[in-house]
């Protein structure tokens, strides 16, 4: 018996046997999908445990390049469902610090919440609705620098499609690059053109975001757990559309550059503070909502080389 739970525990090292509460990695073929689920905070899934069970199920969907550090995937990847428990993944560690990964489909971030569930209620019910949550690089390693590289009309979306439903899921950038493939120039990616952060956190962090049709959208300011701090948008149609904050909440955009966009701004919400920001060869730097009570306050920017104080008024 010993003997058969030393070789057991030896095969869960090796990946090939699931430690305990781990669903491991499905293929749906009909809609040409792998899901990854049941993955703890202790034990993220990583493009290893992808790549591995790939091969052991003959799917054809990942290929490795060993000397550049590259993961090819043709197919679309769902992270976690809303089953009450976790599923994270993570992109980028010690093992493979600069990987790149080239998608041919989306990587999507389930939401976690059942569709009629709101983090109020959760919290009201002491519920235990797990979390599924992406990250790329580490908060505590700059060295990690993961790219992921989308091929045109593929793109990145975190939570739900739909604007009315309770936003849900996590994604924490940090370090990372999110692009078109090497040699892109144009605004081709996107889910409709689209990278939908509609999360529960959005963390984007010392990270750059290239290549988006156009843009951006579902990123807030204050009274969310989302966060937007050295950032780089660039060759975007649009950086960020409907950022929403309030001044008095002490939660700036802050040290971010925005390059060669049609608009680094759209739809802004609310009293919006930017910090040692930078707008360079944008078509257009921003664009209010409709309302008359929104304004942008600068402090230490810069705009096509002009460092810029002040506040900027709505005049629509």
């Amino acid at each position: 018996m010993r003997q058969f739970l030393k070789y057991i525990w030896l095969l869960g090292m090796a990946g090939l046997c699931p430690a305990p509460g781990m669903a491991g990695i499905e293929y749906d073929a009909a809609r040409n999908i792998i899901w990854v689920s049941d993955y703890p905070v202790w034990r993220p899934c990583v493009m290893d445990d992808i790549l591995r069970q790939d091969t052991i199920n003959k799917w054809k969907r990942t290929a490795y390049n060993y000397n550049e550090d590259l993961y090819e995937v043709v197919a679309h990847v769902y992270i976690g469902d809303a089953n009450g428990r976790d599923t994270y993944f993570q992109i980028g560690d010690h093992t493979h610090p600069q990987a790149t990964i080239k998608m041919h489909g989306n990587l999507v971030v389930s939401p976690d919440l059942p569709y009629n569930h709101t983090d109020k209620s959760r919290m009201a019910q002491n519920d235990t609705s797990g979390v599924n949550a992406l990250t790329l690089g580490r908060h505590d390693n700059p060295e990690i620098r993961p790219r992921i590289q989308f091929a045109p009309g593929c793109g990145l979306q975190v939570g739900p499609e739909e604007g009315n439903r309770q936003w849900s899921g996590e994604i924490y950038v940090h370090n990372a690059e999110i692009s078109g493939f090497t040699g892109e120039t144009g605004r081709v990616i996107g889910i409709q053109g689209w990278l939908n952060l509609r999360g529960r956190v959005v963390h984007l962090l010392s990270s750059r975001i290239a290549d988006v049709q156009n843009g951006i959208r579902g990123v807030m300011g204050g009274g969310w757990n989302h966060r937007v701090y050295d950032m780089v948008f660039e060759n975007m149609g649009v950086g960020m559309r409907g950022y929403w904050d309030n001044r008095y909440l002490k939660k700036p955009l802050d040290a971010c550059c925005f390059i060669n966009c049609e608009t680094a701004l759209e739809n802004v919400y609310g009293q919006v503070l930017m910090k040692d920001c930078v707008f360079r060869n944008n078509r257009q730097n921003w664009s209010f909502n409709r309302s008359s009570l929104e304004n942008i306050f600068l402090e230490n920017c810069e705009i096509d080389g002009c460092k810029t104080n002040g506040k900027v008024l709505n005049l629509k």
